[in-house]
């Protein structure tokens, strides 16, 4: 993980094992390397605890998306998980189909979502 990928408000994993808010002091120890963060895996039960809903499940993918784009009255952020041929179950990380850009952690999708809507994105671990 890059700490420059990191702003204020990301969630993040500390050594202890412990889940962080960043908040201004958490970055600053970050930034001077003071103190060491994970990225927390992105994992379905997470875009789900995010407000994510599935919207489409087929054998090959699941999407899930979240709010709505009050121009063009579709959803405003949509994710796909491709699945693995082998075993059925979700691959690693999904990816943001408009751009195929695979999100592996919590803080790129907060990173994500503040582009793409403007705000914050409500977490709820």
């Amino acid at each position: 993980m890059k700490t420059e990928d990191l702003r204020i408000g990301n969630y993040v994993k500390c050594v202890d094992g412990n889940i962080i808010r960043i908040n201004k002091e958490d970055m600053m120890c970050i930034l001077t390397q003071t103190y060491e963060v994970k990225p927390i895996p992105l994992k379905e039960e997470i875009l789900l605890k995010c407000g994510f809903k599935c919207y489409a499940e087929s054998g090959v993918s699941k999407g899930f998306s979240t709010g709505l784009n009050p121009v063009t009255n579709d959803y405003m952020l949509t994710l796909t998980w491709l699945k693995c041929f082998k075993s059925n179950q979700l691959e690693d990380y999904p990816f943001y189909k408009n751009g195929y850009h695979v999100v592996k952690y919590l803080h790129q999708l907060q990173n994500l979502y503040f582009a793409l809507c403007g705000e914050e994105m409500e977490v709820n671990l």
